[in-house]
């Protein structure tokens, strides 16, 4: 059973499940917020393994709470409204089914580590390695434009890893410098695989679009089931970002956010940063073009064409040196 502390603003959780050693105890404290969407809020959390707080194992622990269709009572359970009770549930199992996905998914050294996955107030709870560093988000939003020879090195190991995950036909749904870490070292991890995944199953079910919308790429936008060109969309959108320092597209209402990208008329990289090369600008172009079949087709596509863009601006560096 949850137990609130209102005055700490903490959530204290345990839970008890069978296995084959016997029974495992397990408890959380939830603490501050790291982060949430329309399903569930992620939150710094201490893993308890006893009554000594000091021992405890920082994690991070998102709980799974679609505010749209859902409540929480007084005692601490996440409640859904009267007429969305199966609704609420079909997404809940979903979440729980997804759990080995989400595993296979932290495989990869770029995806931030799941760890385990716990129902428990009528919900369920997804507990994942806590990663100290900042969003992309906020990099882009405290320095700007991102230099390319950076963004080079960041890419590069996001995309291979993206490139093991769709071969694994694991499609991430949700890629924006929101999900994004990079850590103190200046490695870089993808999260929020659960989430993105789950709201695939929001997509059927509702006729709701999938994804955020400043990021979302047109076939998702027009309610068409993404496969892994979709997840390259959004990450051309990313780099756009990167490189200007500002989304492509913007408006006043999601809707229309969601038509500029189905229309697909982006304000040339260059103009908003005349420092960008030619060739890394058509590379980002191409890789959010909002025609599905004029994008990179695969992640291994995008990463060949930046690694001979590396190789040509080397070539270039070291001529110039020896003239």
């Amino acid at each position: 059973v949850a137990v609130f502390l209102p005055l700490a603003g903490l959530l204290l959780l345990g839970r008890r499940r069978t296995r084959a050693a016997g029974c495992l105890l397990l408890t959380f404290l939830l603490g501050a917020a790291l982060g949430g969407g329309g399903f569930g809020t992620t939150y710094r959390a201490l893993k308890l393994e006893s009554v000594d707080p000091v021992r405890g194992e920082m994690v991070a622990v998102k709980e799974y709470f679609p505010h749209s269709i859902a409540a929480r009572s007084d005692d601490g359970r996440v409640v859904p409204q009267r007429n969305d009770a199966k609704l609420f549930t079909n997404w809940r199992d979903k979440f729980v089914t997804e759990y080995n996905m989400l595993l296979e998914a932290s495989r990869c050294p770029s995806v931030v580590q799941v760890l385990d996955l716990f129902e428990e107030n009528n919900t369920a709870y997804l507990v994942m390695a806590y990663v100290e560093g900042e969003t992309l988000a906020h990099r882009v939003c405290e320095q700007g434009a991102i230099p390319p020879e950076e963004l080079m090195r960041m890419m590069k190991p996001f995309i291979e890893n993206l490139r093991m995950l769709h071969e694994k036909k694991i499609i991430h749904r949700d890629i924006k410098p929101q999900n994004i870490m990079i850590l103190k070292d200046g490695t870089i991890k993808v999260a929020d695989f659960g989430i993105a995944a789950l709201e695939s199953a929001q997509e059927k079910k509702s006729d709701q679009t999938v994804g955020s919308v400043h990021y979302i790429a047109p076939e998702q936008a027009r309610g068409e089931q993404p496969d892994p060109r979709s997840d390259i969309y959004s990450l051309g959108v990313v780099m756009y970002e990167m490189l200007t320092g500002k989304m492509p597209y913007d408006g006043d209402t999601a809707e229309q956010v969601a038509m500029k990208h189905i229309t697909g008329h982006p304000v040339p990289p260059q103009e908003l940063n005349p420092d960008i090369p030619e060739e890394l600008a058509a590379i980002t172009l191409k890789a959010m073009n909002s025609d599905i079949n004029a994008r990179y087709q695969s992640a291994s596509a995008l990463l060949n064409e930046l690694e001979l863009f590396r190789k040509q601006q080397a070539a270039t560096s070291l001529g110039s040196g020896e003239s």
